[in-house]
């Protein structure tokens, strides 16, 4: 492997002391990427195409499951409270780890959404090929388009984070939130259960 002369690492950094407290200053930027061209603040509403579930898949779903690693695990547990809370879906949260050895109960009915950064991780590719199998539909929160998350589920939801250098997640984190708030709302919006006032 070629070493980064550190003068390189330097000029990334810029004028802070390390990666993730640069990160930590980019979260706003991120959050708005995540955002743009998917909520308009002037109607109060999400855009048409702003999340790429029909209100056809919607209105099959009985249930939801939440799949995910460590940091992004830890955002699939607040989404589930948003997601029932919302969208009145029962969901349950599990480690992609875990999943597929517990036998789960999923069939055509269930949605399944993956959050993985990387969109690579093992696990978690494993767990969405079960669901696969047991022919649940999936939609994928992930940073990068074309990775392996993105060629099993049927629906992207692209978080938009950039970069991440930083060992403990930061940008990845917010903005998985951010999505899986979005990803609510819309379900909640096809299902009648969420008035314009509260979108």
């Amino acid at each position: 492997s070629t070493l980064v002369p550190y003068d390189s690492v330097a000029v990334a950094k810029g004028q802070f002391k390390h990666f993730m407290l640069k990160e930590i200053h980019e979260q706003p930027e991120s959050v708005i990427d995540t955002m743009r061209d998917r909520i308009s603040f002037d109607s109060g509403s999400l855009n048409k195409n702003a999340v790429p579930l029909s209100k056809t898949d919607i209105d099959s779903i009985d249930r939801i499951v939440l799949i995910g690693m460590g940091t992004s695990l830890h955002a699939a547990m607040v989404g589930r409270v948003w997601i029932e809370s919302l969208t009145r879906i029962p969901a349950e949260v599990d480690n992609s780890s875990e999943f597929r050895y517990r036998d789960p109960i999923v069939d055509d009915r269930t949605l399944v959404i993956s959050v993985c950064q990387s969109g690579e991780t093992a696990d978690t590719l494993a767990a969405m090929q079960e669901a696969s199998e047991k022919r649940a539909k999936q939609i994928t929160i992930c940073n990068y388009d074309g990775t392996q998350t993105t060629r099993i589920a049927e629906n992207t939801l692209l978080m938009r984070a950039g970069l991440e250098i930083g060992v403990a997640s930061t940008k990845t984190f917010v903005c998985s939130l951010v999505s899986l708030l979005l990803l609510s709302v819309h379900i909640g919006i096809n299902r009648g259960t969420l008035d314009s006032a509260r979108v």
